[in-house]
């Protein structure tokens, strides 16, 4: 045994010895590909040619191999003589790549100005970022409706939609029977933070709460709610029945702030008492608490803001979703019984339609698809612009051509840089309900107005969830961004090393 050791241990010296020279000269004088980049800031245009020349000679005698052009704004710095987006920016752009491929580095461009992931004023609000729109219209049975139906709310501000909005489809449905009950009233109790629910001392099923938030200061970036659900046969006695969280802050942007949120329960909880015990300050951040709130029996599917791309937060699409009771009789809507309106519907947002009789009241759903109006983010004056769709490979190509297709045909720019996704949150681009259908064979439109419109469950939803929806947008965003992009990127900076780059 000790020999072989030996006879090992003389087999890596020999190979050491073979391979010190190489390797040794590799780290002495690394190949270009190998050599680290740096950050290069271009701050609120203060750029000159004699500096953009200094800067790459020292880059080239510190060893590096290239660098990332990074135009930034400062508030305590003023616009210096090179403004981003101008005739003397690309004159400045194509001087230092010049200069880089005379020294042998390779600069890498951003999407545009600022640290958000890919937008800029060239960018038109159809080409931007966009979230789906629903509204909810009452018909009697066997009733004619004529006029408007709204496409959100009858009092929406027109610059809600900033600047576009367009219809989708409109889609009708029968009233589940334990909808038109009309919601069941229950007595509320506050004991600090908690909320105390009875029926006058009666057992009763819960399947969520609704309410809003009062804050008293500016939230965490993230932040969640979190509570406990307990129910109780005599008020005295807890038993644990699980726990629920919501967001309440999505990018420094407090939430459900007018507008109630509706929590599901992972599970009906029935008692006599059924106390709500929430932890709002999980994540840091000012204290909030209950502000409106109401109990609800109707079903739900938890965190369904998130799973609908609704908010950008940390996603909990990957938990399984469970819908309550969302196949019980007269309690779900099933997929076969909508109606798709969508021909009558006439430009100005009107239609004429009879519900048909004997099937109690309905639910006219008005679907379309707005601006959100997301701007990017730490960018000079003359930079900002808003975010581009990133669901859409032409509006994605629009964007590459308005800057960084202008100097493709410069050898030093080998690459674009995505630095941070500071795009908010989207759920819908031109056509998706015809891609989506063309992929899966049924429509989306059923389940994703379900966002909207939260306390209706149509069957099959958990399953849709669970194995369609969040597999069918990271897709989209995976190939129609990412992939565009780095199509772009092999592609279209013409003197890319595509092997390597691959």
């Amino acid at each position: 045994m000790h020999r072989k050791v030996i006879s090992l241990a003389a087999i890596l010296v020999a190979l050491r010895m073979c391979s010190a020279g190489p390797i040794e000269d590799g780290f002495s004088n690394p190949p270009d590909e190998a050599k680290p980049r740096t950050l290069w800031h271009w701050m609120n245009g203060h750029v000159s040619k004699d500096g953009i020349r200094a800067d790459l000679e020292a880059m080239k005698d510190a060893g590096l191999g290239g660098a990332v052009v990074f135009n930034m704004f400062w508030g305590r710095l003023a616009p210096g003589p090179v403004p981003f987006n101008t005739k003397a920016w690309d004159e400045h752009i194509n001087y230092a790549a010049d200069e880089a491929e005379r020294l042998g580095l390779e600069l890498t461009l951003t999407h545009g100005s600022g640290m958000s992931d890919a937008g800029g004023p060239w960018v038109s609000p159809s080409n931007s970022v966009f979230h789906l729109t629903c509204s909810e219209t009452r018909v009697g049975d066997g009733e004619t409706f004529r006029g408007r139906l709204p496409r959100v709310t009858p009092k929406a501000p027109e610059e809600w939609f900033n600047g576009f909005f367009r219809d989708i489809a409109v889609l009708a449905f029968p009233l589940p029977p334990v909808e038109a009950m009309g919601p069941q009233t229950f007595d509320v109790r506050r004991e600090g933070l908690d909320r105390i629910v009875s029926a006058g001392g009666e057992a009763f099923t819960l399947r969520g709460v609704c309410f809003t938030v009062k804050y008293s200061g500016n939230g965490p970036w993230y932040r969640r709610m979190y509570a406990d659900v307990a129910a109780s046969d005599d008020g005295k006695t807890w038993r644990n029945e699980g726990k629920f969280d919501v967001m309440i802050s999505d990018g420094g942007k407090q939430m459900h702030k007018k507008r109630p949120v509706f929590a599901a329960f992972n599970r009906p909880v029935t008692g006599s008492y059924i106390r709500i015990r929430p932890d709002f300050c999980r994540g840091g951040g000012a204290a909030a608490s209950f502000n409106k709130f109401r109990p609800e029996t109707r079903r739900g599917v938890e965190n369904l803001e998130e799973r609908f791309l609704a908010v950008r937060g940390p996603s909990s699409g990957d938990v399984p979703a469970s819908v309550n009771d969302e196949g019980n009789s007269g309690e779900s809507i099933d997929p076969s019984d909508v109606i798709d309106l969508t021909k009558l519907l006439k430009p100005d947002g009107t239609i004429e339609w009879t519900a048909p009789k004997g099937r109690g009241d309905w639910v006219v759903l008005r679907i379309g698809y707005r601006a959100t109006g997301k701007m990017v983010s730490a960018t000079t004056p003359t930079g900002r612009g808003l975010e581009v769709d990133k669901l859409d490979p032409r509006a994605v190509g629009r964007h590459f051509a308005a800057y960084v297709g202008k100097f493709a045909d410069k050898k030093a720019v080998t690459g674009i840089l995505n630095d941070s996704w500071e795009n908010g949150s989207q759920n819908w681009t031109h056509g998706l309900e015809k891609n989506f259908e063309k992929r899966y064979g049924y429509s989306i439109l059923p389940y994703r107005v379900f966002r909207k419109v939260n306390h209706y469950v149509l069957k099959r939803m958990a399953r849709f969830l669970n194995r369609k929806s969040q597999r069918y947008y990271r897709l989209k965003f995976a190939k129609t961004y990412y992939g565009e992009m780095t199509h772009y990127g092999l592609y279209h900076l013409a003197w890319a090393d595509v092997r390597r780059a691959r």
